[in-house]
């Protein structure tokens, strides 16, 4: 299975919802792109979000740590830091796996 690349929500998917739901194609990539950016607003203030039976965008926080460049040799300390993630909620996981 191939990825297609994705650019906001200009992808067929939002077709598929406006065929779905009855609603033009224009209002469908309004609403996507507003939960998009509602989605890095909240994680950027440090709120998680969660979606009752698709999942979670939480914030994970990586601790201090020491890296090596061994092409110089040299050490160098990454800083702790925060990253995004996502944890797909069990219901989800089972209908991609192909479980019940």
């Amino acid at each position: 299975m191939s990825a297609k690349p994705v650019r906001g929500a200009e992808h067929s998917d939002s077709s598929q919802i406006a065929k779905t739901t009855g609603i033009d194609k224009a209002a469908v990539v309004t609403v996507i792109e507003q939960f998009m950016t509602v989605v890095k607003d909240s994680l950027a203030h440090g709120e998680n979000v969660y979606l009752r039976g698709f999942g979670s965008f939480i914030i994970k926080t990586r601790a201090e740590k020491t890296a090596r460049n061994i092409s110089k040799n040299t050490t160098l300390v990454i800083p702790a830091h925060n990253i995004p993630a996502f944890k797909p909620a069990k219901v989800f996981n089972n209908e991609v796996s192909g479980l019940k």
